[in-house]
């Protein structure tokens, strides 16, 4: 009998890159984080919202995989993405609750599997071809839709709205890729994945744990997010309070009817806000798992490298 592995592989890796870019210490590159007490001018951890206020994020993703099962070593495959997306802020309500619309301006996907190369960008004139056409089939659609949600000042995402014709070129994928990478699947990583600050004033060392459980198609995948408030660090010159969290994941129910054992993970990540502006200015995520897929009697292993890394520019102010 023959087991899916490759495509394991493939679809875990996707499911995983989504399920990051929901979620968002010593060192940061390679340096050692200095953290001191808050002060009153370093502000608070509470977002500022005004109508019009735009939020540029850019995210710069990458992924390598490898796989082994028993003395075989299978074919692995990198992946570097980049998502550059705006948020605005549409209205404001008496109790500082924010609607906002979330549009993906570009999108840039390269990734080599088994010797095969594939590639995506939004905004070139090149018509892709081969398995390139494939990849844009299914992301053009993404593209220059505007989602919407509600924002609290503390961070939290709730009434997440993605528009059905954003997920047209997922449909039009095989079954297991448009039941994981669903309209229902984003809305509830969203939701359930937003940093929530739980003190716009927290304690130095202030510690607090988020459960994301999303029921996301043959893959169901709970998250434990330990998160830890730092203080401040003076970064690029301006004080930034510094957020530090934990990840540990876990399929309660495997994937695709195989037991799924995670036997090493080291993922954690850091987030850096500002205070006195009012909002999340970068992070940065590393995620080093390695997961043992019980199909047939040899084990599939695959390790999982992944960084992420967040920068965020606010725009004007009506």
């Amino acid at each position: 009998m023959r087991y899916p592995t490759a495509p394991v592989g493939r679809w875990t890796a996707l499911f995983l890159l989504m399920l990051t870019l929901a979620v968002a210490g010593e060192c940061l590159h390679g340096q050692e984080i200095k953290t001191r007490e808050p002060t009153a001018s370093d502000g608070k951890l509470e977002w500022q919202y005004s109508a019009g206020r735009e939020f540029k994020m850019k995210m710069d993703q990458q992924i390598e995989i490898s796989m082994s099962q028993g003395a075989n070593k299978m074919p692995g495959s990198t992946t570097h993405s980049v998502t550059e997306m705006t948020t605005r802020i549409e209205s404001v309500d008496d109790e500082g609750v924010a609607t906002a619309s979330g549009t993906i301006d570009r999108m840039m996907v390269s990734t080599s599997a088994g010797g095969i190369k594939m590639s995506f960008d939004s905004a070139s004139n090149e018509e892709p071809a081969g398995m390139s056409a494939e990849i844009a089939r299914m992301l053009a659609p993404m593209v220059g839709k505007a989602m919407t949600q509600k924002m609290m000042p503390s961070g939290r995402v709730f009434d997440v709205q993605v528009p059905e014709e954003m997920m047209d070129g997922v449909k039009s994928a095989n079954p297991m890729m448009a039941s994981m990478f669903s309209k229902q699947t984003i809305e509830e990583i969203s939701t359930k994945g937003s940093l929530d600050f739980p003190s716009p004033n927290p304690a130095v060392g202030e510690k607090w744990e988020v459960v994301v459980e999303v029921q996301n198609g043959p893959a169901p995948v709970t998250t434990k997010n330990n998160y830890e408030y730092l203080g401040v660090t003076d970064l690029d010159g301006q004080p930034l309070h510094v957020i530090k969290v934990d990840i540990g994941m876990s399929f309660p129910n495997g994937i695709g009817g195989m037991d799924v054992d995670i036997t090493r993970e080291a993922s954690h990540g850091y987030f850096y806000f500002d205070g006195v502006g009012g909002m999340l200015k970068k992070s940065s995520v590393d995620q080093d798992v390695t997961m043992q897929i019980n199909a047939g009697d040899t084990p599939l292993i695959q390790v999982l490298k992944q960084k992420l890394t967040m920068d965020i520019t606010a725009g004007t102010r009506e």
